[in-house]
């Protein structure tokens, strides 16, 4: 009887032994990701703030650049239509984070979360998406603003034309992300696994839905951008090879006049300016020429900040690391508040008008819109009245 019970012993020691390593380890998956997700609640507090600011940040700045170009009406240019709509995407893109933050930071789960996740999600992505028609569409304009004479640039952005180029890039948005769901081919709706406001991981054909997403979005948005900014690399190049062997002192000055500059070289799409035609000086119009190549570089660097910021994401997406696609988003939707901090310290015109929209002085902004001068005349009567009270 002694030796049977020594023999079970033996048996649940050598159980125990075996049993422990595995218990361990699944009590240390259970507590860095419960629930089979696939993050702990410390990162996705971490992640979720991390949203939070990025929301904030974003919808100020893409808010204030938009309440800008109303207030004055120097910034209403064709170019700044699509640099506005730029803006507007990346404001909802930030509207709808909020949603995702209460998923990322709630134990479990949303309840009734499906629906409204599914609305975020769809506002999310189409934003994103015309973000990158929009930036296509500036590349575009710089390029034939510089390339072509201005009355072809002007034939081509009319009010009319530049509405349909806009509501072109929404609507394909729009089409590429809406259409697919109601065919059948993937999903919106709220992720249990990464607790936020995504596409369906679980559908059969999400990877079908996210290579539509893929083909629609990048290949051709992407080429247009980077053979429109290789020619314009080149044009502004070539000018400056042959002003220095025009010049042979000539030097790039950011203050001082550089000589005169064929009227077709970079034009203004200022509507002011472009009616001023050849009314200006060769010194003015040096002086708006270097201004459009100032305003060219700046646009460009919004599209370096972004393709540098959605590298990360998309290399964990093709590479299948959805352990870390959370972190590679975070780097992604960096971007929406980067743009304003661009316009704002680097855009000759737009900046302008910022610094006064933070000093709280109105009316001081250069050519203001006719709600501005209503504003500005009411509050001069207003303190003209308190003073002959006083």
């Amino acid at each position: 009887m002694n030796d049977s019970n020594t023999d079970v012993m033996e048996v649940s020691d050598d159980s125990f032994t075996t049993v422990m390593p595995y218990m361990t380890t699944m009590e240390m998956n259970t507590t860095s990701a419960p629930d089979g997700a696939l993050y702990s609640y410390g990162e996705r507090v971490f992640i979720g703030l991390s949203w939070l600011i990025i929301s904030i940040l974003g919808m100020t700045g893409n808010g204030m650049v938009i309440l800008a170009v109303g207030l004055s009406r120097r910034l209403r240019t064709p170019t700044n239509v699509f640099v506005v709509n730029l803006a507007v995407a990346d404001f909802l893109s930030c509207f709808c984070l909020p949603w995702s933050v209460a998923g990322l930071l709630s134990k479990n789960g949303i309840p009734g979360a499906e629906i409204p996740c599914m609305v975020t999600a769809f506002i999310s992505y189409v934003s994103s998406g015309a973000s990158l028609y929009h930036m296509a569409s500036i590349a575009l304009n710089r390029v034939l603003l510089i390339k072509r004479p201005m009355t072809a640039y002007q034939w081509l952005y009319t009010p009319t034309k530049i509405t349909f180029l806009v509501t072109f890039s929404w609507l394909v948005a729009i089409c590429v992300i809406l259409l697919p769901p109601l065919a059948g081919i993937g999903g919106l709706g709220y992720d249990e696994q990464e607790h936020t406001c995504t596409d369906d991981d679980t559908h059969r054909l999400a990877k079908l839905y996210q290579l539509t997403q893929v083909v629609f979005f990048f290949p051709g948005p992407m080429i247009i951008i980077v053979v429109c900014y290789i020619i314009v690399f080149a044009h502004v190049r070539s000018h400056f090879i042959k002003q220095k062997k025009r010049r042979p002192s000539y030097q790039i000055s950011k203050d001082t006049p550089s000589g005169p500059v064929s009227s077709g070289y970079i034009p203004s799409d200022s509507p002011a300016e472009i009616q001023a035609g050849d009314t200006i000086d060769a010194s003015v119009r040096n002086r708006l020429n270097r201004q459009q190549i100032q305003i060219t570089k700046n646009l460009l660097m919004i599209v370096v900040v972004y393709f540098v910021c959605i590298i990360p994401y998309s290399v964990m997406l093709f590479m299948g690391s959805d352990r870390h696609t959370l972190y590679g988003g975070t780097i992604f939707l960096c971007n929406t508040w980067i743009n304003p901090i661009v316009y704002a310290t680097k855009h000759p015109q737009l900046k302008v008008v910022l610094r006064m929209m933070l000093r709280c002085r109105c009316n001081k902004i250069p050519d203001p819109s006719r709600m501005v001068r209503r504003l500005s005349s009411k509050t001069i009567k207003i303190n003209n009245v308190n003073q002959t009270k006083a």
